[in-house]
């Protein structure tokens, strides 16, 4: 019996720590998107403050392209349309796709700004867009930054997560075996007086 109650005790710690692990990972994701939408937006609005849109567009948004190059993110300007008058990347904007049906760009559309995660066939790599309608112009800025969301944290925190374990398993290891012998301990002396 003491063995039965002993093994209980740690798969119950072992439960626990297992799902309070995935809260910590799905809350941390969602904060660090959220905080990396709201960063991006800033940079947009930013950009839009000082971007002029009666000069040569192009050229301008070709003066980014060496800031945001540096890690694989790109800056876009979409029309109306979904046609794109300028990007950073090094494809020509009159063969791109139109940009109409992405769901950034229909986000931004309906509520000024938006944002999703996907895979770039471009760049080969997953990416986070956000996108927001230009309070000085008819065009619609987008931004994509390469985006793994809390994984390449993962690897940092995964010596801790499990000395943390260890740690939590040999404590309740420890708990569990003193709390089976103690409840135990009157069975057996039960049995022993019969």
């Amino acid at each position: 019996m003491r063995k039965a109650i002993f093994v209980k005790f740690i798969q119950v710690i072992l439960a626990a720590l297992v799902l309070s692990s995935a809260i910590f990972y799905i809350a941390a994701s969602s904060a660090l998107l959220k905080n990396s939408r709201t960063d991006m937006t800033y940079t947009l609005r930013a950009i839009d403050s000082v971007l002029d849109y009666s000069g040569d567009l192009e050229g301008e948004v070709k003066q980014l392209e060496e800031t945001v190059s540096d890690n694989s993110s790109r800056f876009t300007v979409i029309r109306k349309d979904g046609s794109v008058a300028a990007d950073t990347g090094m494809v020509d904007t009159s063969s791109m796709d139109n940009h109409l049906d992405r769901e950034e760009i229909k986000e931004a559309l309906e509520s000024g700004s938006g944002s999703s995660r996907r895979y770039s066939d471009t760049l080969k790599k997953n990416m986070l867009y956000v996108a927001c309608v230009s309070d000085h112009s008819d065009y619609i800025l987008r931004m994509a930054v390469p985006f793994t969301g809390f994984k390449e944290y993962l690897v940092l925190l995964l010596p801790a997560i499990w000395l943390s374990f260890l740690v939590a398993i040999m404590y309740s290891a420890c708990s569990a075996d003193s709390f089976a012998a103690s409840v135990t301990k009157p069975l057996k002396e039960i049995s022993q007086e019969m």
